[in-house]
């Protein structure tokens, strides 16, 4: 097994909608080579991570030089997955995270379940850009947003599964060398590329895709049936259940067995509009912003005239979410 780490002297511009959310958590860009496409049948043999800890920016690539490693890398991942709050991923939604849970399934490893913001997802729902582009693979979006120049390699991921082949009977260095970088160059230029979701609706993909917070993350957030629906993962789950009251007016529902947690908050509606009285439920002060249209003194206004306030809405799930984690764990 092969261990790169590396310190990087890269930076993003992060948008400032961005940073409202994410800002204060560390996380990882994370992107896998496997031997094929399905987690039954292949092999993952190399992870890398861009690693940022709100200060350092550094590299961890962890590549199998046999298919017999694989456990180890895998392993070593989630170690190194423990210290940070979400990772960033192209389309890992739908490949590198169910594809790293199957394979980890095969070894016993209990692969850490982290917020994903997935690049890929926010872009094709959240944007215009399949509109404007013919093609939606990162490298499309890297031209799109002035970044093509930061990439050195010429290969596709095709054919790093063949290159590993050609390693697996030479072992030449310099196939190693091209494999690792397709891999490297891959999550680099990623991390820089998180300054695109400026052109996309970051809070309603983010209220869709999930939110990391203090004791956990949200993973969805929706309106229906007049009632605010939170769900999302605990760390350190409990049982817990609790029906609304007038300190409380919302029910929670905790289950250990699967981490899961799931908040309902009743909303008052009127033709085209809806909101709920928050002052029995945060410290408006803790929402930040008080020039957001969405909230106006104790209410905050989920849609008005049949929009919706998507960033409002997220601030208050994020904050309100993370408070109420806390103060049931500190009862218990």
């Amino acid at each position: 097994m092969i261990n790169i780490k590396e310190k990087l002297d890269i930076s993003c511009d992060f948008p400032a909608f961005f940073n409202m959310f994410f800002s204060k958590k560390s996380f990882a860009v994370l992107d896998i080579e496997t031997t094929g496409l399905s987690p039954n049948f292949s092999a993952v043999i190399l992870i890398g991570l861009v690693i940022f800890d709100g200060k350092d920016v550094r590299l961890e690539q962890y590549f199998a030089e046999t298919p017999a490693e694989e456990k180890e890398i895998i392993s070593l991942t989630n170690k190194a997955l423990k210290d940070v709050d979400y990772v960033i991923t192209y389309n890992g939604k739908l490949f590198d995270m169910p594809f790293l849970k199957k394979r980890s399934e095969k070894y016993d490893i209990d692969f850490k379940t982290l917020c994903n913001l997935d690049i890929f997802m926010v872009m094709k729902h959240y944007s215009d850009l399949p509109k404007l582009l013919s093609s939606m693979s990162q490298k499309s979006l890297e031209v799109f947003a002035g970044l093509s120049t930061g990439r050195d390699d010429k290969i596709s991921g095709k054919e790093s599964v063949e290159l590993y082949s050609q390693y697996q009977t030479t072992g030449a260095h310099d196939v190693l060398s091209q494999i690792l970088l397709h891999n490297s160059d891959d999550i680099k230029q990623l991390f820089r590329l998180v300054s695109i979701v400026r052109h996309a609706d970051f809070s309603r993909a983010i209220c869709h895709q999930g939110i990391p917070h203090d004791g956990g993350f949200i993973e969805k957030i929706d309106f229906k049936h007049s009632t605010l629906f939170i769900k999302g993962l605990m760390k350190d789950a409990i049982d817990y259940i609790s029906f609304p009251s007038f300190e409380a007016p919302y029910s929670v529902n905790i289950t250990k067995s699967d981490s899961k947690y799931a908040i309902e908050i009743p909303a008052e509606t009127v033709t085209g509009s809806a909101f709920i009285d928050i002052k029995n439920m945060i410290d408006r002060e803790s929402l930040g912003d008080s020039d957001l249209p969405g909230f106006d003194n104790d209410y905050l206004i989920i849609k008005e005239n049949n929009r919706f306030n998507y960033t409002e809405i997220a601030i208050f799930a994020q904050t309100f979410t993370a408070r109420l984690i806390s103060d049931i764990q500190n009862k218990l």
